[in-house]
C-alpha cells in the first residue's frame, strides 16, 4: 500500500510539473509518452479496489434486510406516509414501501391458512420396507385385476406418495415446468381440521398459495381487501361451500397452474367426517383444473365406489400381496419360535405364514406386519 501510494504522489508531481505552461495538444501528447506508467497505474488501481472489496463486507441484501425489519415493525398509516414522502425521489425506499404493503398482506392471509395440524398424519407414514412397493408403480400383467381402489393405514397411497419413482414419473409429466405435489391426510383420530372438508380445502389451498402468493389478490379479493386496508389480526378463512369457487379462479389461463403441474394426493377418504358426495365433487373439481393429476385413495366403502365409479382405480392391496408375503417370510421366520416350528412340522408352519399374509392383505407390511410379528406369532405358538 505504501508502494502505491509513494508511485501515485511522484504521477501526480510530475503530472503537474509538466502541464505548467502546456497548451492543451501538448499535454495530450506528454500522456501518451508515459502511456505504459498510466497503464501500469491503472492496473494497480484495479487491483487496490479489488482487494478493498474482499475486505470489506458486500452491502447487497443488507440494506434490503434492515429495511424490511424497520417496515415490519410500522403500521400500515406509516408505511403509507413513507411511500407517499419518496414518490418523487426515485430511490430503494420508495420500491420498497411501494411493494412491502402487498408482501405483508400475502404474508397474513398464508399464515392464517396455516393450522397446526396440517402435515401431523403425513409425518407419521413409516418409510416402505426395502424392496416393497415397487410392483405398485411397475405396469400390469394380463392377470392383475385392477378393477378397484384399496387403502389401509400405513398402506396404499402413503406407499406411492413416499416412493422415489413416484417423484421421478411426475417429474417426467412435468417435463420442463415445476412440480408441486400439495397433499392432505385424513385421520379420523386427529382435530376437527384433520377429519373435514374444511381441512381438506384449506390444507391444499395454504400450499398452492404457499408457492404462488401473487394469486392470492385475485383469488381472495374479500379477504385481501380487508386485510390490506385494516390492522386486523384476521379474517375468517373461505367456508367448505366457498371453497369450490375459490378453485375454479385457478381456471384462468394466465395463472400458475399453467406455468406448473400439480399432483394431488388425498389419502384416507374412509375417516372423512362429512357427506361422501361433497368429496367426491371436489376432488373431481380439482381433477379438471389444467395440468392436473389427482390421487385419491380409500378403504371399500360404497359411497365412495359410487362417486368414483367412472374413475380409473387400482386394487392395491393386490398389488401389494407380493410385498406382503416377502415382508412376512423374511420377518416371521426369523423369529425364535417360529423357527422352531418350521423345523418341528414345516407344512404348518408354512400354513401358519400363509395365514398372516391373507390376514394381512392390504394392511401395511411396515406397520400391521410388524404388530403382527411381535404380538400374533406368540399367540400362534401358545394355540400349537
Amino acid at each position: 500500500m505504501s508502494d502505491f501510494l509513494d508511485e501515485y504522489q511522484t504521477l501526480q508531481i510530475r503530472s503537474k510539473r509538466v502541464q505548467v505552461g502546456l497548451t492543451t495538444a501538448k499535454k495530450a501528447r506528454w500522456v501518451a509518452r508515459d502511456k505504459a506508467r498510466l497503464e501500469e497505474f491503472v492496473q494497480k488501481l484495479v487491483s487496490l479496489v479489488a482487494k478493498l472489496n474482499d475486505l470489506l463486507p458486500s452491502s447487497e441484501g443488507v440494506l434490503e434486510g434492515m429495511t424490511h425489519e424497520n417496515f415490519t415493525s410500522l403500521g400500515a398509516l406509516h408505511v403509507g406516509t413513507i411511500c407517499e414522502a419518496s414518490e418523487h425521489m426515485n430511490s430503494r425506499m420508495y420500491t420498497f414501501a411501494k411493494s412491502f404493503p402487498n408482501e405483508r398482506c400475502q404474508e397474513r392471509i398464508v399464515d392464517l391458512m396455516w393450522f397446526r395440524t396440517m402435515d401431523e398424519r403425513k409425518e407419521l407414514i413409516n418409510a416402505p420396507e426395502n424392496g416393497t412397493y415397487g410392483q405398485i408403480l411397475e405396469p400390469p400383467s394380463r392377470d392383475d385385476n385392477w378393477d378397484g381402489l384399496s387403502q389401509w393405514p400405513c398402506q396404499g397411497q402413503e406407499a406411492i406418495y413416499v416412493h422415489r419413482r413416484t417423484h421421478d414419473l411426475l417429474q417426467e409429466w412435468a417435463g420442463n415446468l415445476i412440480l408441486h405435489a400439495p397433499n392432505f391426510f385424513f385421520w379420523h383420530l386427529g382435530t376437527d381440521e384433520q377429519m373435514s372438508q374444511g381441512g381438506l380445502c384449506t390444507a391444499l389451498l395454504y400450499q398452492i398459495l404457499q408457492v404462488n402468493r401473487p394469486l392470492i389478490k385475485r383469488i381472495l379479493p374479500d379477504m385481501w381487501r380487508h386485510l390490506y386496508r385494516s390492522e386486523a389480526a384476521a379474517y375468517p378463512i373461505p367456508s367448505p361451500a366457498q371453497m369450490p369457487k375459490v378453485f375454479d379462479l385457478f381456471c384462468d389461463p394466465a395463472d400458475a397452474f399453467q406455468s406448473s403441474k400439480y399432483c394431488f394426493y388425498v389419502d384416507g377418504l374412509v375417516e372423512y367426517s362429512g357427506r361422501y358426495q361433497a368429496a367426491v365433487q371436489f376432488i373431481e373439481l380439482l381433477s379438471k383444473l389444467p395440468n392436473v393429476k389427482t390421487l385419491a385413495s380409500t378403504r371399500p366403502e360404497p359411497g365412495f365406489a359410487d362417486g368414483f365409479c367412472g374413475c380409473p382405480m387400482l386394487k392395491l392391496k393386490v398389488l401389494t400381496r407380493t410385498d406382503i408375503k416377502n415382508y412376512v417370510e423374511h420377518k416371521i421366520e426369523d423369529h425364535p419360535h417360529m423357527a422352531r416350528l418350521l423345523a418341528q412340522g414345516p407344512a404348518e408352519a408354512r400354513g401358519i405364514i400363509t395365514k398372516l399374509v391373507d390376514k394381512a392383505s392390504g394392511v401395511s407390511s411396515g406397520c400391521s406386519c410388524t404388530s403382527i410379528r411381535a404380538q400374533r406369532v406368540r399367540c400362534v405358538w401358545s394355540d400349537v
